[in-house]
């Protein structure tokens, strides 16, 4: 009961003061406490045992979680150590992205609090990944210097993949900085119509028979995503794109197409490429964690179109009247996110409880 109402109460305190930066720092080492101390999740066990006999893992766990793994175990680093360790370069590498990007930073980090954080307690290794992908949009989104920093987000997703292959795919988000709004939309439509065609299972046995690979695949046949499993990503995808565009459009209902700022474009096609891995879903349903690791910067972008008070950092937010209603659709969106993937399915007893119920540090 402690880490709800401490939630709540450090939730009100971010959207009431906007940019206080103390009340950042304070929300921050809270995730902390509720990420590095948790325990009882899906992935608890399996994180633990891991890092416990990572010899184990060589080979089959990316090269760089491998070594993180090999320096901080064979140190004799106990595992909570280790996920105290972990968590907090996670947390700082997040917290400095909204730092830098975000106008209403504390209102970012309240969304967060609600979705998609306990997907990342839980998801340890590719949550690690996805912190650098995050701090790599900095980058991304500048459209100064854009050879530099176009080297340096394909550096920080190369890094990013050495600790969760699956952020390997994010390198394709270079694409927002030549193309238009039109031409994302016409080469996300087309990778998805050839890669549904492509992705099924009479097309790729046709594939597998020309390069002598039939054994392979038909192995991997045997476990196919369900049909169930499939039908929740779409769910999940679609109900992603439509709350936010939704909320985006109310944000800047007021605003003229002409004077959207570049920041704004470059999300939106960042959204529209997301749509790729539709196809790659029939693989595996993890591919919708890409979406995901994008919902920070959805935050980003509609609350920075709040509307001001003041600009002193300890201003109250909720003054204009849309500003509240900003945020309650905010929520909602969120909320409808959240429920879709963890609150309407078993994932509620195996992410979202523990991360309430079973703190070793507020128990």
């Amino acid at each position: 009961m402690l880490t709800i109402l401490g939630t709540i109460f450090i939730s009100v305190l971010c959207i009431l003061f906007k940019r206080n930066r103390a009340i950042f720092i304070l929300a921050l080492v809270w995730l902390w406490i509720l990420m590095a101390f948790s325990s009882g999740n899906a992935d608890a066990g399996i994180n633990e045992y891991r890092y416990n006999d990572y010899e184990e893992t060589k080979g089959i766990t990316e090269a760089g979680y491998y070594l993180l793994m090999k320096v901080f175990s064979g140190s004799g680093i106990p595992f909570a150590t280790y996920k105290q360790i972990i968590a907090a370069i996670e947390l700082s590498l997040i917290g400095s992205t909204i730092l830098k990007l975000a106008t209403n930073t504390n209102v970012v980090l309240a969304l967060y609090i609600l979705y998609p954080f306990c997907m990342d307690v839980v998801q340890m290794r590719y949550t690690l990944a996805l912190s650098i992908v995050i701090f790599s949009f900095r980058f991304l989104l500048d459209n100064k210097n854009k050879i530099r920093n176009s080297i340096l987000f394909a550096i920080l997703i190369i890094v990013a993949s050495l600790f969760h292959s699956l952020s390997i795919f994010y390198i394709f988000l270079l694409a927002v900085k030549v193309l238009s709004v039109r031409n994302t939309v016409f080469i996300a439509a087309i990778i998805d119509c050839v890669g549904i065609a492509i992705f099924n299972p009479l097309s790729l046995l046709t594939i597998a028979n020309a390069i002598n690979m039939t054994d392979k695949l038909n192995t991997y046949l045997a476990n196919p995503t369900t049909f169930g499993a499939y039908r929740g990503a779409i769910i999940l995808i679609f109900s992603f794109l439509l709350t936010f565009g939704f909320a985006y459009a109310f944000s800047i209902k007021r605003i003229p197409l002409h004077e959207i700022s570049d920041f704004d474009i470059s999300v939106i096609k960042i959204n529209i490429l997301a749509l790729c891995i539709i196809p790659f879903l029939t693989l595996a349903p993890d591919f919708f964690r890409i979406q995901i690791g994008i919902s920070l910067l959805n935050y980003i972008t509609i609350t920075n179109h709040l509307s001001k008070t003041s600009s002193h950092e300890y201003s109250i937010l909720l003054k204009p009247v849309k500003n509240i209603y900003m945020i309650c659709l905010l929520y909602v969106m969120a909320f409808i996110n959240l429920y879709i993937l963890v609150l309407g399915n078993t994932n509620i007893d195996t992410v979202f409880i523990p991360l309430w119920f079973s703190n070793t540090l507020l128990k």
